[in-house]
């Protein structure tokens, strides 16, 4: 597999187009044992946003070029399915609901900083539902575990700041380079997501 790219326009059409196959062959050849895995990674933000339904100037989210499952665990128990398609085929797929995603990348981002799970953080943040509250109602119930508290931590600690590694991470995927409006949006939407959340 190549290397995941830092920027956005490293990633092509023909590859997510594969991973998206992928997820969709595996669904189909594990069956039933599916309901015992959830997609947890980059796939997820185009399977829990609608296209028509994202912010208005919002580019579609550009996917990812590996596929990540994880078991179904209490943490992701907000999941549901979703419906993957392809050559003649569909599926339903468990998919990791957006407060658990937001848990999930924001880890990940405090373990290793890349470019792309800040902006996949940021783009489920932005676009989810019909607004912020809706992903907060989703949030809230995931921080009495010592995950979700400490995914919290990170966005107060790596978001909230214009300079902030979180913002600057999603400027440089996005612009390659800093970018005032973009880390602008960053720090408001995390902002209101952590004040509807304590």
């Amino acid at each position: 597999m190549p290397e995941k790219p830092s920027t956005a326009d490293g990633y092509r059409s023909e590859q997510v187009d594969l991973v998206r196959a992928t997820c969709l062959y595996v669904a189909t050849k594990l069956g039933d044992l599916m309901d015992d895995l959830v997609v947890v990674g980059g796939l997820v933000p185009s399977l829990l946003i609608d296209p028509e339904a994202r912010a208005r100037g919002t580019n579609p989210h550009v996917g990812t070029m590996d596929l990540d499952v994880g078991l179904a665990v209490a943490l992701l128990d907000q999941g549901r399915y979703r419906t993957i398609m392809g050559e003649d085929a569909a599926r339903d797929v468990w998919v990791c609901g957006p407060g658990a995603f937001v848990v999930l990348k924001a880890l990940a981002f405090g373990s290793r900083g890349e470019n792309k799970d800040a902006y996949d953080l940021f783009y489920v943040v932005r676009n989810f539902g019909s607004g912020i509250e809706d992903i907060a109602e989703c949030l809230r119930p995931l921080l009495d575990d010592p995950a979700g508290s400490d995914a919290m931590a990170i966005l107060r600690r790596d978001f909230l700041d214009h300079n902030g590694l979180g913002p600057r991470r999603v400027a440089e995927f996005l612009a390659r380079g800093p970018d005032d409006a973009i880390q602008a949006d960053v720090v408001g939407f995390v902002r209101q997501l952590v004040e509807r959340c304590t």
